[in-house]
Order: structure tokens, then sequence, then C-alpha cells
């Protein structure tokens, strides 16, 4: 059960980064900006307005981002001290944001949501006995209405914080109307006691990264960044919740929210390695939609979920790397039953012809959504999560079984794992039994898939057909059978040479495509035709360590940090996907430009450094495996946090 304790203001409002959110009471204090000239009024800016993303953090100590509007940029601060909640709004270069004028909006976001109330220099907003009040020290600000006004030329500073009187004082007739002082009024002593707290705020922040190395922290900061934009205020379910993209829920298919269950395991190991109570929350949502059967369904949202099918089954090891990131059993001892069934729902329903191995596939279910499917060819594509990939192009949906009649050879090994890893959690629980049928299960997985799945004549574990054909579309799950320590070394060895690495095939530059460069879809570079997918690339990786594959694990690392280096100093986009060829992620509009699976990329860096192999041998890596990505004389950061070249509002 979700608790928000102490201050509830948080930057969790889905439709805008410049706003701050008091979920519990749906109340919300937003920037809005007006061109006086032409007139143009803006209240909501999403992906399309962001230049920089900064902090986002989920315990609400502190948060920044770097937006445009127009020529202008401009950032945003949020600190919380005590019971205040305290805004910075400050022009990057003061002359582009000449006549451009601040509108700070207190609202409600649910009708007859509370009262809104002002008075001289303050609006308070009142609900149930409860009461906020918004106002600004600094001499530029001036109350129109419900809303406070001043020029973004200048700094800003604007402070929300409990009203005991709950707006009831009647405004005093005896003071003069207040005269707001020009953009170049200097900064008051009240303005600078505000501003220092926001300092120390970020300070205190960023000090939580001590163990990251400054060279690295240009790369680095995109996980935590990252993570924190995508937390939204999810209000019918009274929590927050890390979706794929906060846009995906602004006018979208989904409703207000929407959970994707395989992003999810894989960021919150992500997560656990800073902040163990924000992993938690990131995983919780989305094991409270486990169906009785024990399906985690693929999709949830407000409208329903796919009570027809799952996602890659990446869950066990994606908490078991939580757990050895943070050392927190909790990962565990949480989890373990909830995947067990889902282990068990997999094998239940995904081996139609009775081999031991599985196929994609779509149970009968009626689908609460008017653009899903259920018990359908694509379907069943649909829950591979790499949707239009060539692998499937051939395939044929069995109806009878609820299968493709076609043996994946990513799922099988993703399965295998999965039952790998909960032999692990049944040791560290002491649930021998169980940890000893994990086992031989996936031992004998392994073997079935080194056995039935390996072609010798390519070189390749690759899918086959119940009929015996092999599917010579080869995708980077591919490699997944890496991650078996029961298959042959020399297959390893094999794939490694003659094809992770084989600059015709998977090799390159960037990484790692969904793809082979000699598949005819190749060129296509449309969503899961040939493009990058980071989180194959982080599996694949992992798969890596775990054989001690060390040189392709830092080659794909370095390829992973090239992929992602331009877009993400440049815009500050972590895409979805990637384009192979250029590692644009701009290129398509099928490409969101701030999604879970971007933050996957400089994830695999930063694994590499340090990391765990599921028996818990520690592997690592010098800094120096970075060194043509090394930030030696910090102008990388510079690009990175852009509020730090501001000048200094106090003395």
């Amino acid at each position: 059960m979700f608790r928000l304790d102490g201050n509830p203001w948080r930057c969790w409002e889905r439709t805008t980064l410049a706003g701050v959110l008091n979920g519990p009471e749906d109340l919300l204090v937003r920037v809005a900006l007006q061109d006086r000239k032409s007139r143009y009024y803006q209240t909501e800016f999403r992906w399309p307005a962001l230049s920089r993303l900064g902090p986002n953090d989920y315990r609400g100590q502190y948060a920044q981002v770097t937006l445009r509007f127009g020529s202008a940029e401009w950032s945003f601060e949020v600190a919380n001290d005590g019971e205040q909640t305290i805004l910075l709004i400050r022009p990057i270069d003061p002359n582009a944001a000449e006549g451009v004028q601040i509108r700070l909006e207190t609202l409600f976001l649910r009708p007859n949501g509370g009262e809104i109330v002002a008075r001289e220099e303050e609006v308070v907003a009142r609900r149930q006995g409860r009461g906020w009040r918004t106002w600004s020290p600094s001499p530029t600000s001036h109350r129109d209405g419900a809303t406070l006004t001043a020029p973004l030329r200048r700094h800003y500073v604007a402070v929300i914080e409990p009203a005991p009187d709950l707006g009831r004082r009647l405004e005093s007739r005896t003071e003069g109307e207040r005269v707001s002082a020009g953009p170049d009024a200097p900064p008051t002593a009240q303005e600078k006691h505000y501003v220092a707290k926001v300092n120390a705020a970020r300070a205190a922040y960023l000090g939580r990264f001590k163990h990251v190395p400054k060279e690295l922290w240009w790369m680095y900061a995109a996980i935590p960044y990252g993570i924190g934009w995508n937390m939204i205020w999810a209000a019918d379910r009274g929590e927050p919740l890390e979706v794929c993209s906060r846009d995906w829920c602004v006018h979208g298919n989904y409703g207000e929210w929407v959970l994707f269950n395989w992003d999810t395991w894989l960021i919150a190991a992500a997560a656990a390695d800073y902040d163990t109570e924000l992993a938690h929350q990131i995983v919780r949502p989305q094991m409270a939609v486990q169906t009785p059967e024990g399906l985690v369904p693929g999709i949830a949202s407000p409208l329903g979920y796919t009570a027809d099918r799952g996602m890659p089954p990446d869950a066990s090891y994606g908490l078991w790397k939580a757990y050895q990131r943070s050392n927190d059993r909790s990962f565990v001892e949480e989890y373990f039953d909830g995947l067990a069934r889902y282990n068990a729902w997999w094998q239940r329903n995904r081996d139609g012809n009775n081999d031991g191995l599985l196929e994609w596939g779509s149970n009968p279910a009626d689908p609460p959504h008017p653009q899903w499917q259920a018990h359908t060819y694509w379907a069943s594509r649909y829950e591979t999560g790499m949707d239009n990939h060539p692998m499937w192009d051939d395939t044929t949906y069995n109806p009878l079984t609820c299968t493709q009649e076609q043996t994946d050879i990513g799922l099988s090994a993703l399965h295998a794992w999965d039952a790998a890893v909960l032999a692990r959690m049944a040791d560290l629980l002491s649930r021998k039994k169980e940890a000893q049928r994990y086992r031989d299960r996936a031992g004998k997985l392994a073997q079935l898939i080194d056995k039935n799945l390996w072609n010798d004549d390519v070189g390749l574990w690759l899918s086959r057909g119940w009929d015996g054909e092999w599917c010579h579309r080869a995708a980077s799950t591919c490699f997944y059978p890496i991650y078996l320590t029961e298959v042959a070394s020399g297959h390893v060895d094999r794939a490694v040479r003659e094809h992770l690495e084989n600059p015709g095939r998977f090799g390159g530059k960037y990484g790692l495509p969904v793809s082979p460069k000699d598949d005819p879809a190749y060129p296509e570079q449309y969503y899961v035709r040939g493009r990058i997918w980071p989180a194959q690339t982080l599996l694949v990786h992992w798969a890596l360590r775990e054989a001690g594959q060390e040189e392709a694990a830092a080659n794909l690392a370095r390829r992973c940090i090239e992929t992602m280096r331009e877009e993400w100093l440049d815009a500050g986009h972590l895409h979805e996907t990637y384009n192979a060829d250029t590692a644009s992620g701009d290129d398509t509009a099928e490409s969101d430009p701030l999604y879970s699976f971007g933050i996957m990329l400089p994830q695999v860096a930063w694994n590499h450094l340090r990391d765990w192999k599921l028996d818990g041998t520690e592997v690592t890596a010098d800094l120096n495996v970075f060194k043509d990505h090394l930030d030696t004389d910090g102008r990388l950061r510079a690009r990175v946090e852009p509020v730090e070249k501001l000048e200094s509002l106090v003395d």
C-alpha cells in the first residue's frame, strides 16, 4: 500500500513537465508562458518542449528540467524544504526571453475538487479543511486574478506552503496597491534565502551519486533523470507509476496511465542501484495486476488489461538484479511467490506442441480496448514485445493451442533463465525443494535448446517450426542462450564470433540491431525491423557477462554509449529505438524521445563497470574501457547540466 508521507508535492503531473502536483488532493501548480507580442499562451510543456532533462527525485527533494518556448530556453526547478515547496524559474539566456511572461497557475484537476481564493499577492487553494497558499518573494511578481505573473527575463521564485487560515482572512483594504519591479531588479535578501534552499537541495540530491565517476556522469545521469521524469501520478490508483513514456498517458490510447510489463523489471534493476524505495514502487503496481492464473498482463491501463497474453518473461532476472545491486532481500522475499506463479503460467500456456520448449501466443479473452486483439495471429506477435519483427512473418497461429506453430528461441531461453533465477531465489529463501525443482527445469530446458534449436550450419540458435523447418530470420534474441551455462561453450564462441561481432551481421559501431544487416528487412529501419532496441541489448550484455565473454561485453557496452551519446547530449533524448546505421532516434515518429527502453543503453555501460553474475560472482571493468567517452575537462557535464552555468543568485 503506497503512502505519500510528509510534503506531498512532486513533479508527477503527466500533462506537463513544468508543474508540481499534490496528487492526493488533485492540486496542481504549473507554469504557463505567454508571448506578450503574439499573445501566444502555452499551459502544457511535454516532450516537444524538452531541451534538457534534469533530476526528478522520487522523494521530492529536488527536480529540474530545461524547456523551450519559442526561441527562449528556461529552467524549472523545484525543491521541498519541510512543508514548503520552492519553485525557481530562470531563463538560460535573458535576452531570448524578452517579452515572455510567466503565468503561475493554481488549479484542481477534478471537477468540484476544491476552491481557489485570491487575495493581495497570494493564491489559496482549499479542500476539505486543508489549504495551500502560493506566493512569491520576487519583486517582479504580480497577482492577476488567480494567477501569479512575472517576466521570464528575470529569475522568479514562488513558494507553496500550508495556509492555516484556509484563505478565510479578508483582503486588507488599507494597503496600497503593489507596484511590480522591472526585470532588472537585483535579487532581494528574501529571494536569496529561498534560492539557497534550492541550491542546497540540488547539492544534496547530486551528493547521493558520489560513487559515480565524474568522467561518466554525463552518461550515467540519463538513468536517474530518465526514470524520474517517466514517473506520473495515477489518480484512480492513488499512487505514482513508472510508465514507458508520460506522453503516452496524455490524450493517448490507454487512459491516464499504462504499464508494459517487460520494461518494468529492467528499469527496476536500474533504480535499485540508487533508490530501493523507488524500485519497489516501480515493481509493486505491476505485480498488483497479476491475474489469479498467474499471468502478469503485457499491458495494463485504466481501460483494463490484456488477459490473453504476457510479454517477454524477464521479471525474475530483473528483480534478482535489483536484489544484487541493492542487497535488499525484499526484492526476493516480497515477489518470489508471484514470480513462481508467472513462470508456471508460461509453462502451462505456451508449450503448444508439448516438446518442453515454448511458443508465443494469445489466449481467448475479451479485449478491453477497441484497438487490442486477442486469440489472433497478431495478438501472438504483440506478446513478443517485438510486434513487426520479420522472425514471425511466416509463422502460423494455431487457435486450438493458442500459440504460434514455431518454437521461439528467445522465449525458450528466457523461460529457462527464469527457472535458473527462481532456483537462486529459492536458495536465498531456504526453500530447498523448490530450488532443486527450478534448477532441474533450467538444466533440462538448456539441453533442449542446445539440442533442438542450435543450427550448426549457421552457427547460431534459431527459432524452428513444428514441422522442423528452421526460421533463418534471426534476431538479437538468438543470443539469449548465451546465458545458459549448460549450452556448449563452442556454440557460444561461434555465436559471438560469427554473428554478434561480425560487421556483416550484428556487429558495427552502434548496437545492438534487432535484425542482422543481411536480412531483407534490415534496410527498412522501421520499428522492430532492423533498428536498435535497448532492452534486448541489455539482456544480451547480461548474457555475455554470465558466459565470461568479457571482450564482447565491453565492445557491446561501448556501442551502447556510441548509440545514445549525441542525441542525449544534443537534445536530452533517450529513444525507444535507434537507427542501426546512424544512431538517430529522431528519424521516425515511431520512436518516442523519452522512453523506458532508452534508459537501458547507459544502463548497459554502467553495469559493465560493476555487476554480478547469477551466482553472485562480481565482475568489474576499469574506467578506461570507455576511454573515448570520458569527460576529462567537464565539457560534457556542462551540456547535461545547463543550470550549473547560470549566474549564481546567492552571494
